[in-house]
């Protein structure tokens, strides 16, 4: 095998070994969306065709009628996930430092949508979702600081008038 070959084998191993080590999240096959039960709850069929609930990790998004108790604005918060969620596949990514699943079973996952930005980051920056608290994932101090812009500039939810997700 050629020098240049090898060399970038080892390369791409200590990529991966890197992202690894540093907690980064690497993205997952592309999966279609199925259905969107709230704003951060979806149903996605893998690459396999096996079909899997994913709860957005780091995001807490108002309950909508049927799946809890309804929340004010859950309705608008769903709406707004399946209008950025759209008809293309999405990527789905892990986090080294956040469970595998939730208590129900659910993959903890990120969404990457086709145009490249995080679905959980966008659905708190413009308002519709506040970032979780509880538990630990690798964006929370990021999540965080865009959920209290949101805020402070009354985006979405958090519109006057209205309590916030």
């Amino acid at each position: 095998m050629p020098d240049s070959r090898k060399m970038g084998r080892v390369f791409g191993c200590l990529v991966v070994l890197a992202l690894a080590c540093s907690g980064m999240h690497a993205a997952d096959d592309a999966v279609r969306v199925i259905r969107v039960f709230d704003a951060d709850t979806i149903l996605v069929e893998l690459a396999d065709g096996r079909h899997e609930s994913v709860r957005l990790l780091g995001v807490d998004a108002p309950e909508v009628k049927g799946y809890r108790d309804a929340e004010p604005g859950g309705e608008e918060a769903k709406a707004r996930a399946r209008e950025l969620l759209g008809s293309e596949p999405v990527r789905l990514e892990t986090d080294d430092t956040a469970d595998e699943r939730d208590i129900y079973g659910r993959l903890l996952r990120y969404v990457r949508l086709p145009d490249g930005r995080d679905l959980g980051r966008t659905l708190i920056e413009d308002g519709y979702a506040r970032a979780y608290r509880r538990f630990t994932y690798g964006r929370k101090v990021e999540y965080l600081s865009h959920e209290s812009q949101a805020r402070e500039q009354h985006r979405g939810l958090w519109a006057e008038g209205k309590q916030g997700p």
